[in-house]
């Protein structure tokens, strides 16, 4: 398969349905099926380590190709106005800029109200640790390294695939890591099945988080905040996790945010300069919300550019 490059029009028009609209319910949502399929051919897999490993790798490749294939294909044979809505509804499902800025909202809003339980409660919903015996910084700590490592996988890289690869690079990379979201575990049950969809998602996400750790920086300097910390910490920290990427992304928000990030028994990042609360939440998601700015900027001109070139 052939991929397209990406239209200006057409990622407007998908951001401006983000903001406006957010995702559609999960019955109408791409990435939805997608997961079900992905839930199926898991259903399929041998006992034996060798099997879930050769099954998870056929898996890994085959099923973003099948999405792409029913999902992005058929949109090539549209033509003008009806095409660029129709790829631009597309796209949208592939990225939630909306979605993510405002996930720590609620658990901001317990710690300010001083409801450590009711703030556990909201982060469950954010990430897949256990919350239950978190104190007030190690929860604050989670929200904000969610907003920081999750700049790639929800807007940044769907935005550069799609300049640089059109609607079936966006919807390709999407599908890819929501199979590192679903397979990804280090346990008995997933290690062997998803080891080809994490170092997959891994290649794939490397550009992405690199850039994304800059503009990450660049964003905090923008809005004053300590971007010469940022850089430093990007420099010392920013291999300190399990994740080769995740690790630059929280190392250049907790410095420009000021805060120490720790997951207890994985990793600490960051310098702790300021309390880490409601606040500092807020402070993240400004963050997110510039360098959201500045990714759509990029995005946008390489469009254009590799737009001039066909």
């Amino acid at each position: 398969m052939t991929f397209s490059r990406g239209k200006p029009e057409v990622l407007l028009a998908a951001v401006l349905l983000d903001l406006v609209g957010g995702d559609p319910p999960d019955r109408f949502h791409p990435v939805s099926w997608f997961g079900r399929g992905a839930r199926w051919w898991e259903g399929l897999v041998a006992n034996s380590k060798t099997g879930r490993l050769v099954h998870g790798s056929i898996g890994a490749v085959l099923l973003p190709g099948l999405h792409v294939a029913a999902s992005a294909a058929p949109i090539r044979r549209v033509k003008g106005l009806r095409r660029i809505l129709l790829e631009a509804a597309l796209l949208k499902t592939t990225f939630a800029v909306r979605g993510l800025i405002t996930a720590g909202d609620e658990v901001a809003r317990r710690l300010e109200a001083d409801d450590l339980v009711g703030a556990r409660e909201a982060l469950s919903s954010l990430v897949s640790r256990d919350a239950a015996s978190l104190g007030r910084r190690l929860v604050a700590s989670a929200v904000i390294e969610s907003l920081a490592e999750n700049v790639v996988d929800s807007f940044l890289a769907p935005w550069l695939y799609y300049a640089v690869a059109g609607i079936e690079g966006a919807t390709a990379y999407r599908a890819l890591n929501t199979l590192d979201s679903m397979w990804g575990y280090r346990d008995e049950e997933y290690e062997q099945l998803g080891k080809a969809a994490a170092r997959l998602d891994d290649a794939a996400s490397y550009l992405p988080a690199t850039v994304g750790a800059r503009l990450v920086i660049i964003a905090g300097g923008l809005l004053g905040l300590a971007a010469d910390e940022g850089r430093r910490l990007l420099a010392r920290d920013g291999a300190s996790t399990a994740s080769p990427n995740a690790g630059r992304l929280m190392s250049a928000m907790a410095g420009v945010v000021g805060v120490q990030l720790e997951k207890p028994g994985a990793y600490v990042v960051g310098d702790p300069i300021r309390a880490l609360d409601g606040d500092r939440i807020q402070d993240a998601q400004r963050v997110v919300a510039a360098t959201a700015a500045l990714g759509l900027a990029l995005a946008l001109g390489l469009t254009v550019l590799l737009g001039r070139r066909r």
